[in-house]
C-alpha cells in the first residue's frame, strides 16, 4: 500500500525506469539507418497502396481515387489514370508497360506515354499484380479472382481448381 511519502519515491522509481527504457530502445536520430528518406508526394494527398519501379529513376506509386504518381528519380508527378477507382497494386516489365489493378475490377495499363483502361470482366477488387514479361501477367483479388493477360487483348479469368494435397 502506497502511503502519502512512499508516492514521490515510487515515481521517482518508475520515471527512471522509463527513461532507461527510452535510453535502451529509441537511438538518436544520427544512430538510425540512413537508407530511408522521406518523399513529399504532393500535390497530391490520396493515400498510396502499391509501388513499383524499373529504376531508382523510374517509380510509379498507385493509390485511392486512381491516384497514380511517377517519379524520375528527383520529383514526384501526377498522371492521369482515367478512373477514379482505388488502386491497390502496380507492376511492369518495363518503364513503358506498366500495369495498375483495383476497385471494381479496374486494371489500367501504361504504354509509355499514357494509361488506357483495359477489361476484366469482373467487378471484384483486384489485389496483386505480376508477370513474367509484359505479355505474362496475372491479377489476383477478392473471392479467388485470377486474370491472366497474354497479350494483345484483355485479361481473361482462369479457372481456379484446388485440389486436394493429402499428405
Amino acid at each position: 500500500m502506497l502511503t502519502h511519502t512512499g508516492w514521490p519515491k515510487r515515481l521517482r522509481l518508475m520515471t527512471a525506469v522509463v527513461m532507461m527504457s527510452l535510453a535502451l530502445f529509441v537511438q538518436p536520430a544520427s544512430a538510425q539507418e540512413p537508407d530511408w528518406t522521406w518523399q513529399n508526394s504532393l500535390p497530391q494527398g490520396d493515400g498510396l497502396a502499391g509501388v513499383w519501379g524499373s529504376s531508382g529513376s523510374d517509380v510509379f506509386a498507385v493509390g485511392w481515387d486512381g491516384t497514380i504518381l511517377h517519379y524520375d528519380g528527383s520529383s514526384w508527378s501526377s498522371m492521369s489514370s482515367g478512373t477514379s477507382n482505388g488502386l491497390a497494386e502496380v507492376w511492369g516489365s518495363s518503364g513503358s508497360d506498366v500495369f495498375a489493378v483495383g476497385s471494381w475490377g479496374t486494371i489500367v495499363h501504361y504504354d509509355g506515354s499514357s494509361w488506357s483502361s483495359m477489361s476484366s470482366d469482373t467487378s471484384h477488387r483486384l489485389e496483386g499484380v505480376w508477370g513474367s514479361s509484359g505479355s505474362d501477367v496475372f491479377a489476383v483479388g477478392n473471392y479467388g479472382t485470377i486474370l491472366h493477360y497474354s497479350g494483345g487483348g484483355n485479361f481473361l479469368f482462369l479457372p481456379l481448381v484446388v485440389k486436394d494435397f493429402a499428405p
